[in-house]
């Protein structure tokens, strides 16, 4: 059986270790980061060391998170996405929202800010970051922490970099060149047609199918003019994931938000184009509330779930129905578990979610 190669790699990419495993596994959820863990025999490791597990068309690049030693050769490390590396504080400011920015490029100067910065102890060797596409008319209806001002402290992990998925279908991508010393990192959607996947298929090892039967969701808002909160516009989000102002067919039970928006000489703005401007913070974006889950073979031939990349749009086929859905996370064991969607049921993961960010 074909073993599976472990490099441990320093900050700056020199090679410090490598080794051999039989097994190997690991948890790519791009929703909700997870750790994970690999045994190793004999071999040099620390936190913060960078790790890559190959085998085959298989291949991992993370970092490492914990080392112990259970006895005096063993080691049990664990590891997370390189992409974990971004589950931190940023100062954020609110009015990058709606604004000429797209948030392809919000992200990137983020990113840059961050990790190409004068902190050299905090910076990324080699990071060079790629916008593939503009998006534009967004917003996550972040507000100031301050009142009358306009930024904000917030997780670039959790509040926008997933949020940018959920919403934009807008996907970071880290692709590391350990013999270059580089990463290279893209941000923007992923191109090429929706994967057409037929889950009755007996190449589908297993399957799980959930649909969001309940949309908990804001699915009405009401925006004021706060020169006199009389003047009112009012939106609706229906069951196909559009928007409007036609109160019919309709998301029920209502969740309500009322906003308010201030037109004034300075902006040149209309009252409803910053009220339409708020809507499109809330409701615009992609729709994906399921969680559709396929187990196959690692190298299964029809779907390839060794090409698919986080942010492939797919249209998954069930019983005679159709659900389209987004590729969010990606399990390696025996078998390949590719996990759509933005619903999460796992208990374990909810929870950590919850608590990232804040309620």
């Amino acid at each position: 059986m074909k073993q599976y190669n472990v490099e441990f790699f320093s900050s700056d990419f020199t090679n410090v270790s490598h080794t051999n495993v039989s097994l190997a596994s690991y948890d790519e959820d791009y929703i909700s980061l997870v750790d994970n863990e690999i045994t190793v025999v004999d071999t040099e490791v620390e936190v913060g060391y960078y790790i890559r597990i190959k085998k085959g068309r298989t291949e991992f690049f993370g970092i490492v998170k914990g080392v112990t030693s259970p006895s005096e050769r063993v080691k049990v490390v664990s590891y997370a996405s390189f992409l974990s590396l971004f589950d931190t504080d940023v100062l954020f400011d609110t009015d990058l929202q709606g604004s000429s920015t797209t948030l392809e490029n919000a992200l990137k100067n983020l990113i840059n800010g961050l990790f190409s910065s004068s902190d050299a102890s905090m910076n990324i060797t080699g990071l060079t970051i790629q916008t593939t596409s503009n998006t534009r008319n967004w917003g996550f209806n972040l507000k100031s922490d301050t009142e009358g001002k306009h930024h904000c402290i917030i997780n670039l992990y959790s509040v926008l970099i997933t949020r940018a998925l959920e919403k934009y279908s807008v996907v970071v991508k880290a692709v590391p060149d350990v013999q270059a010393k580089t990463v290279t990192m893209t941000i923007g959607t992923v191109g090429g047609e929706t994967v057409n996947i037929d889950a009755d298929l007996p190449n589908i090892v297993e399957k799980s199918i959930v649909i969001k039967q309940t949309n908990l969701d804001v699915n009405k808002l009401i925006v004021y003019d706060s020169n006199d909160y009389v003047t009112k516009r009012t939106y609706y989000k229906h069951p196909d994931g559009t928007y409007d102002t036609t109160d019919s067919n309709r998301i029920t039970p209502v969740v309500q938000e009322i906003h308010s928006v201030t037109p004034d000489a300075t902006s040149g703005k209309t009252f409803a184009e910053l009220a339409d401007s708020d809507a499109i913070q809330l409701f615009g974006g992609a729709n994906y509330s399921n969680l559709i889950e396929l187990h196959m073979v690692n190298d299964d031939s029809l779907v390839k779930p060794y090409e698919m990349e986080i942010g492939q749009v797919v249209s998954v086929t069930s019983a005679g129905r159709s659900y389209t859905s987004i590729l969010t996370g990606k399990t390696i064991e025996e078998h390949t578990k590719l996990t759509f969607g933005l619903v999460r049921i796992d208990l374990t993961k909810i929870l950590k979610r919850r608590q990232i960010n804040g309620y």
